[in-house]
């Protein structure tokens, strides 16, 4: 959540894609390297993390996951607030019956508004399902490059018109240029692009009193 609030200021016209892990893999700050650590990670224990997996029980985990659909949510009405385009997919979609069965009891309109948002894709894991994984059971090279090209075609089914990067060089140096087409382009130097949407008849309308909500005399 740190990173998207950052990231408005900015003004860079992002398209972002989010996916979501495994919600068990939790991480923990640990005093002795001021880092923060996945739980149970292939590695020694600390004592910090130990006490953690000794005292959590099967409930813990449905709390982990309601927690994951929230943040998801949280990052779908931020981004959708301020008319970012973005996709979200679940990498690791939960498989343990008593978590699920917990979540359909208390959080189904919540998972029923992730699966039918309009940016949700489908879940990573299933796309690349009949790939060979790694032995740690991540995605193979193969697998990456799939993952890649059904991404692709899926941006390319949504959005009919993709601004492209043109270079070209000036005294030598190589000057990137975005290629934004007009149903991408801001109306006002007030209100940057936003991909791939910008309604424009709304500019032509006066609609109050208010700062800059006049249009501008000739």
């Amino acid at each position: 959540m740190q990173y998207f609030y950052k990231d408005l200021f900015n003004h860079n016209n992002p398209f972002y894609i989010h996916a979501y892990t495994q919600s068990s893999r939790r991480e923990a700050y640990l005093s002795d390297n001021e880092n923060f650590v996945i739980v149970g990670g292939d590695r020694n224990l600390s004592k910090l993390e130990k006490e953690i997996i000794l005292n959590s029980s099967d409930h813990y985990y449905c709390y982990q996951h309601q927690d994951k659909l929230h943040r998801w949510a949280s990052i779908n009405h931020l981004l959708d607030a301020h008319n970012i385009s973005h996709f979200s997919s679940d990498y690791m979609p939960e498989t343990n019956t008593y978590v699920n069965d917990f979540i359909d009891k208390h959080e189904l309109i919540l998972k029923n508004e992730l699966e039918i948002h309009s940016g949700k894709l489908k879940n990573f894991n299933d796309v690349t399902d009949d790939f060979e994984k790694t032995s740690c059971l991540h995605e193979t090279v193969e697998g990456h490059q799939h993952l890649a090209d059904y991404i692709w075609k899926e941006i390319e089914k949504k959005y009919d018109d993709i601004p492209k990067i043109i270079t070209s060089k000036n005294k030598g140096l190589k000057i990137l240029e975005l290629d934004i087409p007009d149903a991408c382009r801001a109306v006002n130097s007030k209100f940057s692009p936003i991909f791939p949407i910008v309604i424009t008849e709304a500019s032509k309308i006066d609609i109050g009193s208010a700062i800059g909500t006049k249009r501008a005399s000739a």
